[in-house]
């Protein structure tokens, strides 16, 4: 009995505390972590700093990146050996995607970056066709109103703005942000958040999708969603994208087949041209000397010439001596 009672124990105290492990782990990279359940609003899931995320926000992020991990496994999220894994780490990016815009949200704020008039139209449009774009099932799932979800999309715009005015040194000042900045968990709430299958149009576009076709003209790329902290799983590893990843991997292919065939193309050019090149310089060449033997030939007509003139000249030269001798030698003689 004592055993019993002392193992229940020990099982008590094992449990939350692997819960504050995996929680701190899912918070890696802010300077000074702290896992509480106290203190939180209403649907309030972490506190970074001065703002806070909510699970309204985190189901926009979740549905999207289970939308993707669908078109891409099919049902393998929600039926296979590995679906509970595939889950958490959908489950865990989407905690790790909020966390990076609102640390971004709260940098803007606090260097005055602030969207533009057009972007802010942007965005507003982004929201319309991404709301238009969800069913019945998914507006009830995420239970928000046009509001909410245009806010969400401007932190989103935001957020990219903000990556793209730190230029080169993006990464280096967002960590540096990052690592000195307060970071709750509500780990009471995020326990309880799970993904949901929800029916909706498998080709309507996505909250990413209609934010990056709106802003595809625009210089600065969403290209801070997985970068650096903030996107650390419950593994303490990096949260295997189901999506991104793949997509990047097929274009990086398509690149390299397109670069080595480009540098096949330019070599043939170049091939070609210095064969050109070569062609033309003997052309030139053999020009110079069919110039330079008809130069010859001319020169040795003219010489033919003049030294046919003079035999001539000499010639009729010869016979006027002649001539004029017997002249003088007609006159001579006596009559």
């Amino acid at each position: 009995m004592k055993q019993f009672i002392l193992n229940l124990k020990r099982k008590k105290i094992m449990i939350p505390v692997l819960c504050v492990v995996l929680c701190t782990l899912l918070l890696a990279g802010c300077g000074r972590s702290l896992v509480i359940t106290t203190g939180f609003g209403k649907g309030q899931v972490f506190r970074l700093g001065k703002t806070r995320g909510k699970t309204g926000e985190l189901r926009v992020y979740m549905l999207d990146l289970q939308k993707e991990s669908e078109n891409l496994y099919g049902d393998a999220i929600w039926m296979s050996a590995d679906s509970e894994k595939m889950q958490e780490a959908v489950k865990s990016q989407a905690l790790a995607r909020l966390t990076r815009v609102k640390a971004l949200g709260q940098m803007a704020i606090s260097r005055d970056v602030m969207l533009t008039n057009l972007e802010e139209d942007l965005a507003q449009q982004a929201e319309r066709n991404y709301f238009a774009g969800l069913s019945e099932e998914e507006k009830k799932y995420l239970d928000l109103s046009e509001k909410e979800l245009l806010n969400i999309m401007k932190e989103y715009a935001l957020a990219a703005r903000m990556w793209y005015s730190l230029g080169d040194s993006a990464e280096e000042t967002y960590e540096e942000y990052y690592s000195g900045t307060q970071c709750d968990l509500n780990t009471k709430l995020w326990q309880k958040i799970t993904l949901k299958k929800v029916e909706g149009d498998p080709a309507a576009p996505g909250f990413g999708q209609c934010y990056r076709e709106m802003f595809a003209g625009v210089e600065y790329p969403a290209s801070f969603e997985n970068s650096g902290s903030g996107t650390t799983s419950a593994a303490g590893e990096e949260p295997e994208d189901l999506t991104e990843d793949s997509e990047e991997s097929e274009d990086d292919e398509d690149e390299d087949d397109e670069d080595d065939e480009d540098e096949e193309d330019d070599a043939q050019e170049a091939g070609d041209a210095e064969k050109e090149s070569a062609d033309k310089e003997r052309e030139s060449v053999d020009k110079g000397k069919e110039s330079e033997s008809a130069d010859k030939e001319k020169e040795s007509a003219d010489k033919e010439k003049k030294s046919e003139s003079a035999d001539k000249g000499k010639e009729s030269a010869d016979k006027s001596e002649k001539t004029d001798k017997k002249k003088e030698a007609s006159e001579e003689s006596p009559e």
